[in-house]
C-alpha cells in the first residue's frame, strides 16, 4: 500500500499542478483573447483532439493493464513493450497521415483556421510516440510527474511572455502543442536503457490493434460527451458559447482531476493484485476508493454550485457571467464521474470486464448526441452541459446494475449518501455568504474558507463513524501518529 500512498501524492501533485495552472492562466487568457477567441482555440483543439485520441487507441487503460500484468517477468514485459508500441507507432503513423491530408483540404478551401490546425500537428504526433502507459504500469508515477511539471511550467511562462492580444492565438496553440510533443520526446530518454527493442511480426501487432481497438470504443464514447460538446457547440452556436462553455468545463476537471488522480494510480495496482490472487486485497482497496472518492466528490459538487455566481464575473470578468450557471449544472455530475470512475478502472478494466464498460459509455455517448442535437440549437452551452449530466449519470448507472451481484453497490451508497447532508448546509450558507458580500475578491475567498470548514467540520465525523476500512486506517493513523508529535 505505501507505493500505492506514494504514487497518489505523485498523481495529486500533478493534478494540483493541472489545477494552479488554468487559475494563474485562465482569467489572464479569458481578458486577453475574449470569449469568441477562446471558442475558436476551443473548437479547433477539439479537432485535433480527436487525432490525437485514435492515434493512442485505448492505450491509457490497455497498455498500462498489460504492462502490469507481465511487469513479474522482465523479459515478457520486454516483449510486451515491444508488442504494444510497434502497433501504436504504426497505427499512429497513419493516423497523422490522416491529419496532414487533412490541413491540405483546409488549405484548399481557404479555412480560416488552418494556420491554427497547422500548429496542432505537434499535439497529434505527441500520441504517436506517448508511452506513458509503460510507466504507469510499472507503476513509475515520478518520472511522469517530473516530466509534466517542468513542461507545464515552462509552457505557462511563456503564455504571459508571448500571448498579449487576440492576434497571438496561434503563439499559444504552439506553446501547448509543441509542449506536448516536446513532453513525449523526454520520456525516451528514460526508457532507452530499461527496455531491449526487438522486432515484432506483423500478426502479433494485428492481435493487439484488434485487442486494442475495443478499449477505444468506450475511449471516443466518453470523448462524445467531454469533447464532442465542443465541436456541436461550434457548429451549432456562435464561437463564444464554446468559449464560455469550454471555461467552465475546465473548471469541472480541478474536481474530478484530483478524485480521478485516484484511479490512474489504483488500476495498475488492482491488475497486479488480481493477477496474483489476492482478490480480497483488493476488493478491500476498492471499499477504501469509493468511500475517499464519494467523500470528497460530494464536497466538490455542492461547493463549486454553492461559489458559482461568485466565482464567473470575479474569475473571468463580466463577459463570462454566464458560466455561473452551467458551473452550477456542471457539478451536478462530479458525483457520478467518480463513483463510475472507481467501478471502471478498479473493477471492470482490471477483471477484463470491458464489455460493460463499452456498453455504458456508448449509450451515454448517444444519449448525449440526441440531448445536445435537442437543446444546443435552443439553449446553446446551457444544452450541452444537459447533454453532458444526462450523459454522466446513465454511464454510472449502467456501470452500477451491472455489477450489482459482483459488489456491494447498495452498502457503497448508503456509506456515502449521509455526506450530501453537510454538502447541502455548506451549500445554503456559502449562498448566503455570496449574496451578502456581493461578487468580489474577498466574498469568493471567504465562501470558499467557509465552504471548507463547514464540510469538513460536519462530514468528518461521520466519516470516522462510519467503521468502514477507510475510517479504521484513519483512526489507526490519527492513534500512531499524533503521539509521535506530543499530541
Amino acid at each position: 500500500m505505501a507505493s500505492v500512498k506514494k504514487n497518489y501524492l505523485y498523481s495529486v501533485f500533478y493534478q494540483l499542478l493541472s489545477i494552479i495552472v488554468p487559475i494563474i492562466t485562465s482569467p489572464y487568457l479569458s481578458r486577453v483573447l475574449g470569449a469568441t477567441t477562446l471558442g475558436t482555440y476551443a473548437f479547433t483543439n477539439s479537432i485535433a483532439y480527436y487525432f490525437f485520441l485514435v492515434s493512442m487507441l485505448g492505450m491509457a487503460n490497455y497498455g498500462s493493464r498489460s504492462i502490469a500484468q507481465s511487469r513479474h517477468d522482465g523479459k515478457q514485459m520486454d516483449k510486451t513493450f515491444n508488442e504494444l508500441f510497434e502497433m501504436q507507432l504504426s497505427w499512429g503513423a497513419i493516423v497523422l497521415l490522416a491529419y496532414l491530408l487533412f490541413i491540405a483540404c483546409l488549405y484548399i478551401i481557404k479555412d480560416d483556421n488552418f494556420v491554427l490546425y497547422a500548429v496542432w500537428v505537434g499535439y497529434v504526433a505527441s500520441g504517436v510516440l506517448d508511452i506513458s502507459w509503460y510507466f504507469w504500469g510499472i507503476e513509475d508515477f515520478k518520472i511522469t510527474v517530473i516530466r509534466n511539471t517542468v513542461i507545464k511550467l515552462i509552457t505557462t511562462i511563456g503564455i504571459f511572455i508571448f500571448v498579449k492580444q487576440e492576434q497571438d492565438l496561434p503563439v499559444l496553440v504552439l506553446l501547448i502543442a509543441g509542449g506536448s510533443l516536446f513532453a513525449q520526446i523526454i520520456l525516451w530518454f528514460s526508457i532507452k536503457d530499461k527496455i531491449h527493442f526487438e522486432k515484432v511480426s506483423l500478426d502479433v501487432i494485428g492481435h493487439h490493434l484488434k485487442a486494442n481497438f475495443k478499449l477505444f470504443i468506450p475511449v471516443l464514447a466518453v470523448s462524445v460527451y467531454t469533447i464532442m460538446d465542443k465541436v456541436m457547440l461550434g457548429i451549432l452556436s456562435p464561437y463564444d458559447q464554446v468559449g464560455k462553455y469550454d471555461n467552465s468545463q475546465k473548471i469541472l476537471t480541478i474536481p474530478t482531476g484530483l478524485i480521478t488522480a485516484l484511479g490512474a494510480v489504483m488500476l495498475p495496482r488492482m491488475a497486479s493484485l488480481l493477477s496474483t490472487g489476492k482478490r480480497e486485497k483488493a476488493m478491500r482497496y476498492l471499499g477504501i476508493s469509493m468511500q475517499f472518492s464519494c467523500f470528497f466528490s460530494i464536497a466538490f459538487a455542492f461547493g463549486l454550485a454553492a461559489i458559482a455566481p461568485v466565482f464567473a464575473p470575479v474569475y473571468w470578468g463580466s463577459e463570462f457571467i454566464e458560466c455561473s450557471m452551467l458551473i452550477a449544472l456542471f457539478s451536478i455530475t462530479v458525483p457520478f464521474i467518480s463513483w463510475a470512475n472507481v467501478i471502471r478502472t478498479q473493477f471492470l478494466i482490471p477483471y477484463s470486464l470491458d464489455t460493460i464498460y463499452i456498453i455504458s459509455v456508448v449509450v451515454g455517448a448517444c444519449v448525449n448526441v440526441i440531448v445536445n442535437a435537442l437543446l444546443i440549437p435552443i439553449l446553446s452551452a446551457v444544452g450541452a452541459v444537459i447533454g453532458t449530466i444526462c450523459s454522466e449519470v446513465i454511464v454510472a448507472l449502467i456501470q452500477t446494475i451491472c455489477v450489482r451481484k459482483q459488489l456491494p453497490v447498495f452498502k457503497y451508497f448508503k456509506t456515502n449518501v449521509i455526506y450530501c447532508i453537510p454538502g447541502v448546509i455548506m451549500f445554503l450558507l456559502v449562498r448566503q455568504i455570496g449574496w451578502y458580500f456581493g461578487n468580489t475578491v474577498f466574498s469568493l475567498v471567504i465562501c470558499i474558507l467557509m465552504g471548507v470548514v463547514v464540510y469538513i467540520g460536519m462530514a468528518t465525523p461521520m466519516l470516522i463513524k462510519s467503521k468502514t476500512d477507510l475510517s479504521s486506517s484513519m483512526v489507526n493513523y490519527l492513534k500512531k501518529y499524533l503521539p509521535n508529535r506530543g499530541c
